[in-house]
């Protein structure tokens, strides 16, 4: 149930963009750079997210050789079991680089309506 409504709510939004980008092509440069700049930060955030949790990871099994509590032999293993545990803490798998590029293009795509000639800009498409 609550997938469905996630995924009917996700094609709401990629409608209304291309609602906004056909009729509105103007307008749509200001939602394209607001949409483009939070899309970016937001990767950034899950990227810092995701590379201090395997930072961490390999952070905790020098501290704990160090301490003396395991051999110089079981740091891998120990580094593995940590990021096991760590990786139930990610974002989106450890590795969003691809649904952002997908959100980048599309946002692209709608950006360059009107240079590829599908979107004209007459005064009819203004109103």
């Amino acid at each position: 149930m609550q997938d469905t409504v996630i995924a009917g709510l996700v094609l709401a939004c990629v409608s209304a963009l291309a609602f906004i980008a056909y009729r509105h092509p103007t307008e749509y440069r200001t939602v394209f750079n607001v949409l483009s700049s939070v899309n970016s930060g937001i990767y950034l955030i899950v990227l810092i997210w995701n590379t201090s949790a395997d930072v961490l990871a390999s952070k905790m099994s020098l501290a704990l050789y160090k301490a003396g509590l395991i051999d110089g032999e079981k740091i891998s293993q120990v580094d593995d079991q940590v990021k096991k545990v760590l990786s139930n803490h990610q974002i989106f798998g450890g590795d969003p680089f691809l649904i952002f590029i997908a959100i980048f293009l599309y946002l692209g795509l709608l950006r360059i309506l009107p240079i590829i000639g599908i979107v004209e800009h007459t005064k009819k498409s203004q109103r």
